[in-house]
């Protein structure tokens, strides 16, 4: 085989074997063996400069050091069961997708996207797929288009790379994303992405996204995720996220839908610029640690300069939240303890307006139960002593041996007795709601407990009703003024 079959670039530091599809693997690895043998220190690319056929199967690229690939056919480029190592550009790729099949990545491959023909797949302009890889190592993808980018990795270590499109669509993978840098729109779908920091020289660098990027993450997992040069926009939906810094300012959206923090992400100078900000069901399984309460501190800012008033609540509320587990029962911190205890019981920190008014009820029903009980057993002992004569057991008893019943006095006791009880039901109900309803009393009538209930209530009451009342009107009271304050506090009043 003459060598110019393969047109033989020389230079100083590459021989490169310029191929085309007409060559078999097998006459490329014998002009590999002779290009190595006439030139043993230099590098060997291989140049596919013309159309390839796909799929290609079972080529061994692994032994050149750069191979460069010119693609203009319109179906997809498929890599079945091949070897890589090193450099593989493509300089020109008009297909729907880029897969690469059951292949084996011996090293670090580095992978160069070039131009890239519009031609408009379902999902985007070009798609990059590894899947079902025997020997997965790091792989290192430099795209520098403005074309959509559809990208599917399985067990995939995504290293060193620098990803500048229009749109990155991350789908359906399983992967491991180091030291990495994300300029464009980044959507991540159905994956479980590990952001894993690289430490070289004391110096660890993670994932960063660019200042002008839009990141979207849907059903995901991700790890070690790095926003500290603000965003154009970011969404995550159904998303668990661990180890995370959000920094800088998010210019047009922050949209944070059922996501559960694992750790308390790290908060620096964040800034919301507009209002197109929202937390809903968010969870953070640590609200005690000292960055969770800075960083709650900092969000709490963030949303109040925003005009975010939903978030500026809740943030405090877990801000208030984390203090409070931090506080002790000692003396130094009892008073502290216990109004923040209160607050946590009856408004949740501020966060749930139902909650005051759920336990106003409930601690309306207990007080009258109470009430009621201690105020018949006064009762009985004021009606026993006016109808002393009576002994109701004896009186039956010996009544009923005698063949005779003293009904006038026994009904004399009984109506007298559902009487003291119907008074003492309807006055104990009229103070209890009294109580409960704190300052909106003051638009009660005048005579809703009229003289003689109020003169019939100091007859049948003691130390302990009134002191019970008493606490069970400050207590409401207290919900109240907390209730009005939460209020006036979510609808700007």
């Amino acid at each position: 085989m003459e060598e110019n079959e393969f047109n033989l670039e020389n230079n100083d530091e590459y021989c490169w074997i310029k191929g085309n599809s007409e060559n078999s693997p097998e006459q490329q690895d014998l002009e590999y063996e002779k290009i190595k043998k006439k030139y043993p220190n230099k590098k060997i690319g291989l140049d596919l400069f013309s159309q390839i056929f796909s799929p290609v199967i079972y080529e061994d690229f692994s032994k050149y050091s750069i191979v460069k690939i010119n693609y203009l056919h319109q179906n997809n480029l498929i890599f079945k069961s091949c070897r890589f190592k090193g450099l593989l550009i493509f300089e020109y790729i008009s297909s729907s997708a880029i897969i690469f099949e059951n292949c084996i990545f011996l090293d670090i491959l580095e992978i160069q996207i070039g131009k890239i023909e519009n031609n408009k797949s379902n999902n985007g302009d070009l798609s990059i797929k590894f899947d079902k890889n025997i020997s997965s190592k790091d792989i290192k993808l430099i795209i520098n288009s403005d074309s959509k980018i559809v990208l599917e990795m399985q067990q995939i270590n995504l290293f060193d790379s620098i990803i500048s499109c229009s749109s990155i669509n991350i789908q359906n993978s399983d992967c491991k994303i180091l030291n990495s840098a994300f300029y464009g729109s980044i959507i991540n779908e159905n994956s479980n992405i590990e952001f894993i920091p690289k430490i070289q020289n004391n110096i660890c660098s993670q994932l960063s996204v660019g200042g002008m990027a839009s990141v979207k993450f849907d059903n995901s997992t991700i790890e070690n995720l790095v926003c500290s040069q603000g965003a154009k926009s970011i969404e995550f939906s159904n998303t668990t996220i661990t180890n995370s810094t959000f920094n800088g300012e998010i210019t047009d959206k922050a949209i944070f839908n059922n996501v559960t923090f694992k750790n308390p992400p790290e908060i620096g100078d964040i800034k919301f610029k507009n209002c197109n900000v929202e937390f809903r069901d968010v969870k953070f399984l640590d609200t005690h640690s000292p960055q969770a309460i800075a960083g709650f501190r900092a969000l709490n800012k963030a949303c109040r300069d925003a005009n975010y008033h939903h978030g500026e609540i809740f943030f405090h509320g877990l801000e208030l939240e984390g203090i409070g587990k931090n506080l002790t029962w000692k003396k130094d911190d009892f008073i502290e303890k216990l109004i923040s205890e209160g607050y946590k019981k009856f408004a949740n920190y501020g966060r749930n307006l139902l909650n005051p008014l759920l336990h106003l009820s409930t601690i309306l029903i207990l007080v009258f139960v109470i009430n009621f009980v201690l105020m018949i057993n006064n009762n009985d002992s004021l009606i026993s002593s006016k109808h002393k004569s009576i002994d109701l057991n004896k009186e039956l008893l010996i009544n009923y041996n005698d063949n005779s019943y003293n009904i006038k006095s026994i009904n004399s006791f009984g109506k007298d007795w559902l009487n003291q009880t119907c008074k003492s039901w309807f006055i104990n109900l009229k103070i209890t709601f009294k109580n409960s309803i704190g300052p909106l009393q003051l638009a009660l009538p005048k005579q809703f407990i009229s003289d003689n209930e109020i003169e019939c209530y100091h007859h049948k009451a003691n130390f302990f009703i009134d002191s019970l009342n008493f606490i069970h009107a400050v207590i409401s009271y207290a919900i109240w003024f907390v209730w009005f304050f939460m209020i006036r506090a979510r609808f700007r009043l």
